[in-house]
């Protein structure tokens, strides 16, 4: 319930994962709920398509989606190499 609600309070999944305020609290919620001994830092794979710009988006009940899926070697050769400073900032915060 700690999670769904931060959820909501976070309004998006990617806005969950883009904040790191709220990406720490996920983190730290199973440690305050059960004797645990260590913590997963809470982020996501898709983090990484995001900032390459493929559109990720998600539609409820079906999960992830991209607005410019790649489909073929020249969508690959075109992707940006994001840098993990300005792109991926909120991760490594």
């Amino acid at each position: 319930p700690e999670y769904r609600a931060t959820r909501a309070r976070a309004g998006s999944f990617l806005n969950l994962c883009k904040t790191p305020e709220l990406a720490c609290e996920v983190t730290l919620q199973p440690l305050a709920r059960f004797a645990l001994d260590a913590g997963i830092i809470f982020s996501d794979i898709l983090t990484i398509p995001d900032a390459m710009n493929i559109g990720l988006y998600f539609t409820e009940g079906e999960g992830p989606k991209f607005q410019n899926p790649i489909r073929n070697a020249d969508d690959i050769r075109k992707l940006p190499m994001p840098d993990p400073h300005t792109e991926l900032k909120y991760v490594i915060d």
